[in-house]
This record gives C-alpha cells, structure tokens and sequence, in this order.
C-alpha cells in the first residue's frame, strides 16, 4: 500500500513544530528524518483514550501491523486482569466499530474468572490479531494465545472461545507466562517466556519456548513435549524475544540472574534449530551471554530485554536498556550486535557493544523495544530525570551501522515527541515499542495527564518520517 504524505513546505514547517525542533537563522529545508507525520491521526499522533478502561499503571505493550495495513494496539492487563486492543486504519484514524466502542477488552467465556496480562500483540496471515500472554489464578499462571476476528471479537474457532491457555507445570501449582510472539510462516506459533522450575529456592525459573499448532495446540514434534527450557549459567532466566532467521531457525533473547550478584541481570541470545534443539556452535553451547556490567564502571547493572532483531546480513541485534546504582540511578540504551556465529561484533560500537543516553542532561534512557531501519537500529524510549515526580518523554533514538550515534535522525541521533496530556507542558509519556511502516517508523507510547508514574494511561501512536521521501522536494524549494 502507498502511505498519503504531505510534501510541502507547510508540512515540513508543522512536522517540525510538532517535535520541537530547532533551526539555526537562516537555516533553509531542515532533515526531516524522525519528525512525526501531520498527515497521520491528528498533527502526527493518534491518541486513543482509554484511560477510564484501564487501572492506574497499566501501559501499551505492543504494536501490530497486520498485511492490509490495519494497526492494532493492544495492553492492559496488570490489574483490570484483561488483555485490551484498539484498532487505527493505516493513517492512525480509529475504527470505532471495532469491538465494543472501539475496544476489544471482553474475557474468554471458558476463563472468565482468570485475570490476563498481555505480553505481546502480532498479526496472522489473515490479519487477524492475536494476543499472548498469562492468564492467571488462585493458585499459579498458565500461558495462553488468544486470537480474535478484524470486528474485534473472539474468534470461537480458535480453542472454542478464541483462547487456548496451556498449564506447563514443572512443579506443582508452577506459574509460566509469555512474553513474545511469532507468527510461523506454516501458521504455526512459537511463545517465549518463563517457567518456574522450583518454590522458592534459586534459581526459581527457566526461560521458555513453546510451539503451538495453528489450531492453538501444543506441537509434540517440538523441542520435548512441545517446549523448550533454558537456564543460562545455572541462574534464574526468562525469554522476552523471538526473532527468526531465514533458514528457520530460531533466536531466542533474554534476561539471567547470576547466582553470586543479587543486584545484577544480564542478557542472553540463544539459537534453535527449526525443531527446537540448540545449535552448538552458536556461541557457546548455543547461547551467547551479553553483560553490559561496565557501561558505568560498575559490576551491579539491571539489564532488561527489549529487542532482537536479524539484519540482510545476519547479523543479530540485541537491544534493550541498562541501569546502573552507583552514583545514583543512570538508565541507558544498551545494544549489542552479534555475528551469525554468535560472537560480539568488533565493528559495532565498542567491542561489539554500543552504550547511548538521550541527551547529557537527561539520566534516564529507558528502552523498551526497538527496530530496524536497513542496517540503523532504532529504539523506542522515555526520557527524563531521575525525580520521581519528574515528566517522562515519549522519544526515539537512532544508531548508525556502526553503532555511533545517526546524525541524520532529529538531532545528532535522538528526537523527543512531546504528547502534553495535561496541557502547558505537563503529562507523563512511557515509550513501548517501534515498528516499521514502509519508509517510515511507528512509535507507541503510554501518555497520561499527570506528571508522575501511575497513570491512568493513554495508548498514543506516533508516525516518524524518513527524510528521503522528501529529498526531491528538498531541491524543488
């Protein structure tokens, strides 16, 4: 599908506008790389209002482009116990008719005392959407895959009422959830998450990796039973990521927590044959461990996974965010770039690791998810100052192939889309995720009124421009 953009002086003046960019006097025809899009929902941002739906806390979690172009939004979950999903067109107008006032927020008849937290949001062949997660009860939590009509029902061919929920117990009364998605090309899925392996003795939990059948049922032929279990380094561990590589096989990132450093997590990448086995001569015993422990000259970082991704060349991108305790609390993009064999990149930043904050004034860089752009990493972030009481920002942050930061993007590799929910410069923004669109970059954020964190939040798209769409215009001005 071909995207309507405005290109005009007018619109590059009102795009410029929009992300509070500056131009030095006599400056003509600035990059537009980044700027938002008036030409998508309202001066480049569609806003959708779900505050009086939503608990104080509860953020988006994932964006989904399905084959036609419809975007689907989707969160919720952490303590009004269900998964919500909204529906934009292409250009961030909102299909009311979807669901119930525009909301897809109902339970699945067969579960409807459990409550659901959403880990992830994609797309079908069919463009159907479909939501994983947890669904949890008295006792423990199970995962479950839920998929639902473009009208935004339940789709009751699916499990009988639009859900299947798998109880994986290792233990009795074990908890497992799913954190990320994908969407097989055989229509099959593939879940990764967590898995609790012992009552609280360490380490308490593996990551996991399960593959359901189209129908939502387990598929025997993988892994064991179905699913795949992964403790790295004898440590408690979790999968947040899926990517996969053109062959089919199977990359898995992730966070684990060294036995001997409470305050410390790193971050793994671990690589499957198509069927679930680890490929050995994928770093080491097929997993590869990223410590980012350094960035701050300290030994105890708090790694979080947000991203992996696989470029033209195989290479792999882990993307995600790290914080530091000492002095004080600095939080930064955190990215490694790794070989198709599993070893760091020399070539990307320093060592094959590249440590970035938004600006030298803001100690908050907290990445949630990220993309890529041809070669160019991109991360959806919220920056600020460590105040609790402090505004949060909704940007995006981009890297050259190298590593450094792109200075064709915003300025010098970073832009900022203020949302300004409260009006006068006040509002609280939490980035979520980034995902392409043609040329052209897809923000999701969390917005709310209120300069502190606890919501009640907006889910808030942002559309991103990339400055070749208007370079002929550029030299016709």
């Amino acid at each position: 599908m071909t995207l309507q953009i405005a290109h005009s002086a007018a619109a590059r003046a009102l795009a410029c506008i929009l992300a509070a960019c500056a131009t030095s006097a006599g400056a003509v025809n600035p990059p537009l790389d980044g700027l938002p899009d008036p030409g998508f929902g309202t001066a480049g941002r569609a806003i959708i209002d779900i505050s009086t739906q939503l608990a104080a806390g509860e953020r988006a979690v994932a964006i989904a482009r399905a084959p036609s172009g419809t975007l689907y939004v989707g969160g919720g979950g952490l303590n009004t116990g269900r998964f919500v999903i909204a529906r934009l067109d292409a250009n961030g107008a909102r299909v009311m008719s979807f669901g119930t006032n525009g909301l897809a927020r109902d339970k699945p008849a067969n579960d409807a005392t459990l409550d659901f937290t959403m880990g992830d949001l994609k797309t079908a062949a069919d463009g159907k959407p479909l939501a994983a997660g947890s669904a949890t009860g008295p006792n423990d939590s199970d995962v479950v895959l839920c998929r639902y009509n473009v009208a935004g029902n339940f789709d009751i061919s699916f499990g009988g009422d639009g859900c299947v929920r798998h109880e994986l117990d290792l233990i009795p009364n074990g908890s497992e959830s799913a954190n990320a998605l994908a969407v097989l090309p055989d229509g099959k899925f593939l879940l990764a998450g967590s898995i609790e392996t012992t009552n609280f003795t360490f380490p308490d939990s593996s990551a996991l990796l399960l593959r359901l059948n189209a129908d939502g049922s387990i598929d025997p032929s993988f892994g064991i039973n179905g699913m795949r279990t992964l403790n790295v380094a004898n440590s408690s561990s979790a999968a947040h990521s899926i990517a996969l590589g053109s062959d089919g096989s199977i990359y898995v990132g992730g966070t684990f927590k060294p036995a001997d450093e409470p305050f410390d997590f790193d971050r793994f990448v671990a690589k499957y044959t198509a069927n679930g086995a680890l490929v050995g001569s994928f770093g080491t015993n097929g997993v590869t461990r990223i410590s980012f422990d350094d960035f701050d000259n300290n030994e105890d970082t708090l790694d979080s996974a947000g991203s992996l991704l696989i470029d033209d060349q195989d290479r792999l991108y882990d993307c995600g965010a790290s914080r530091s305790f000492n002095p004080g609390t600095l939080i930064v993009l955190s990215a490694a770039r790794l070989t198709p064999q599993g070893q760091l990149d020399a070539s990307f930043g320093s060592g094959g690791r590249v440590y970035r904050t938004f600006n030298d004034l803001n100690a908050v860089s907290f990445v949630n998810g990220c993309t890529l752009q041809g070669n160019r990493l991109v991360a959806a972030l919220h920056t600020g100052t460590t105040n609790p009481n402090s505004d949060f920002r909704l940007a995006l942050m981009r890297l050259a192939e190298d590593g450094s930061s792109d200075p064709t993007f915003g300025a010098g590799g970073s832009i900022e889309y203020p949302i300004d929910l409260g009006g006068g410069g006040v509002g609280h923004e939490f980035g979520e995720a980034v995902i392409n669109q043609g040329d052209h970059l897809l923000v999701l954020g969390s917005a709310s009124p209120i300069p502190a964190v606890g919501g009640p939040y907006s889910f808030v798209v942002v559309r991103a421009l990339r400055d070749e769409v208007f370079r002929g215009d550029f030299e016709q001005d």
